[in-house]
């Protein structure tokens, strides 16, 4: 009996030092968590009070970084997508309450109308943009006006439009437009209508540009930039007579000229630049009517010069000569002769630059 007793208080003993020991080991972990949860809340309250520096920049900055996250005014970011301002309302709550007040941001759109989807995009998004765009001068370049709830949406800004850029169906806006007070510039392409007429009532136009589509009741007199793209060369000229403040000029006629004995020249005496594009119908006869007395740069193709002149210098020197300009840049492409035969023609050219041809 007294060895079963032994055996008991042996037991006991054994039992208390055990527990004696975890509990030495609990109070061991307790403090350890009691160390880990202060070092919890101080890394929490670290992150909490943490701000990116990004975040940490003045809102002055941040938005001029916004803004030239854009493509320059007046070119036109897409409604949505990668080059449009509505992902960096997407970034964190900071950023969209600045881009949501910056007008800058929205005043520049372009609208594609090719799919359903596009053109129920643009219904949704086009006014909110609209409205965000506050009291901004507005650039539009778009393709699909036949939207009613999109055209609604457009026309009643109308008065804030200073550049528009209208393709395919984008004529039915022009047309419903009527007065535009701010417009500034006014380029279409390929409007589907071979002539459309437009209201005069734009008293800021000062940059046209046609391609494959014709305008009238333009107010041609009032415009210092002009650009036509496969226009008939009779129309080309008709124009051009009506363009006295024209200092920058850009032609690509769809068709041959037919030259007339009768013909007065066309005198542009403010024009500065002239480009005659690569691929227009040209020849001398064209360049001979032309009479440009503040000339400073001219752009065309050689070809142009190989109807009248044995070389093509011959006509480029009857043409200086009789503007009496003083050019400053000269710029030859699809040249057959070498770029030194420019320069001992003109040596007083500063600037000249020889694209032979094939180089394009």
């Amino acid at each position: 009996m007294l060895h079963f007793m032994e055996t008991d208080r042996f037991f006991v003993a054994q039992s208390a030092a055990q527990v004696l020991k975890l509990e030495a080991q609990i109070l061991e972990i307790q403090n350890s968590l009691s160390i880990l949860r202060a070092a919890k809340s101080l890394a929490e309250q670290r992150l909490r009070s943490y701000i990116y520096p990004i975040l940490s920049l003045p809102i002055e900055i941040t938005t001029e970084i916004f803004l030239h996250s854009l493509p320059p005014y007046p070119d036109a970011p897409p409604l949505s997508g990668r080059h449009s301002p509505t992902r960096l309302s997407h970034v964190c709550r900071h950023w969209r309450a600045i881009a949501l007040r910056t007008p800058q941001l929205w005043r520049a759109m372009k609208i594609f109308g090719d799919t359903l989807q596009e053109v129920k995009k643009a219904v949704a998004l086009a006014p909110l943009w609209l409205a965000r765009s506050g009291h901004q001068p507005l650039s539009l370049d778009t393709v699909d006006s036949l939207n009613p709830a999109l055209s609604s949406a457009l026309l009643e800004h109308r008065e804030r439009w200073e550049h528009l850029a209208l393709s395919r169906r984008g004529w039915h806006l022009l047309k419903a437009a009527g007065f535009m007070p701010m417009l500034h510039s006014l380029k279409l392409r390929y409007l589907g209508s071979p002539s459309l007429k437009s209201s005069r009532n734009v008293p800021r136009l000062r940059t046209v540009l046609l391609d494959a589509c014709m305008v009238e009741n333009l107010p041609w007199s009032q415009l210092t930039s002009l650009t036509l793209r496969y226009i008939a060369t009779e129309e080309c000229r008709s124009i051009l007579r009506q363009t006295a403040q024209l200092v920058d000029c850009s032609l690509y006629p769809w068709d041959r000229d037919v030259p007339r004995s009768d013909a007065a020249d066309l005198m542009l005496l403010c024009l500065e630049r002239l480009t005659l594009e690569p691929g227009g119908h040209f020849d001398d006869d064209f360049l001979a009517s032309l009479v440009t007395p503040s000339l400073v740069k001219l752009e065309l193709p050689e070809i142009i010069s190989s109807v009248r002149y044995p070389s093509p210098i011959g006509s480029l020197k009857t043409f200086v000569a009789k503007s009496g300009c003083t050019l400053q840049e000269l710029h030859i492409r699809q040249s057959v002769l070498p770029t030194h035969a420019y320069h001992d023609a003109f040596p007083r050219i500063p600037m000249i630059a020889v694209e032979p041809r094939g180089s394009r």
